[in-house]
């Protein structure tokens, strides 16, 4: 538990600066991708979009989950935390399914693999910057 108010406020800010630094580098890669759109491929810089728009919004997600188990003794909290977990995964299904079925139907506008590639932007930012904490 959280012996000072303090700890409380210093744990919000690494999550508020975590947030900030993978949509800073969510960008960066959006960027850097919009070379895409001189060659052809739109498919790639939009998918990427989608992908780290849902990423960030199960990011958000679960720092709500975190919160409420944490803060809650209510034995009603293991459905709640059942059902935010299958709500998050079927936002990521959704995020994988949608460019699968629209490039089955022949239309090409975002790419399965760029809305992949941007689930794992977070987890990457998330676990280096833990290894930085902790090299500190």
């Amino acid at each position: 538990m959280l012996k000072k108010i303090k700890d409380f406020y210093q744990k919000q800010s690494d999550i508020g600066k975590i947030v900030w630094l993978t949509v800073a580098v969510q960008a960066g890669i959006i960027l850097a991708l919009s070379f895409c759109f001189f060659i052809g491929r739109f498919q790639i810089p939009s998918g990427f979009a989608l992908g780290s728009a849902i990423a960030d919004l199960n990011f958000f997600l679960l720092s709500r989950q975190v919160d409420s188990v944490l803060d809650s003794g209510n034995p009603r909290v293991k459905a709640k935390t059942l059902r935010n977990y299958v709500c998050r995964f079927l936002l990521y299904l959704s995020g994988l399914v949608l460019p699968a079925l629209l490039t089955y139907f022949k239309i090409y506008v975002l790419d399965t693999l760029a809305v992949f590639g941007a689930y794992i932007v977070p987890k990457i930012v998330l676990y280096l910057s833990d290894i930085r904490r902790r090299s500190s």
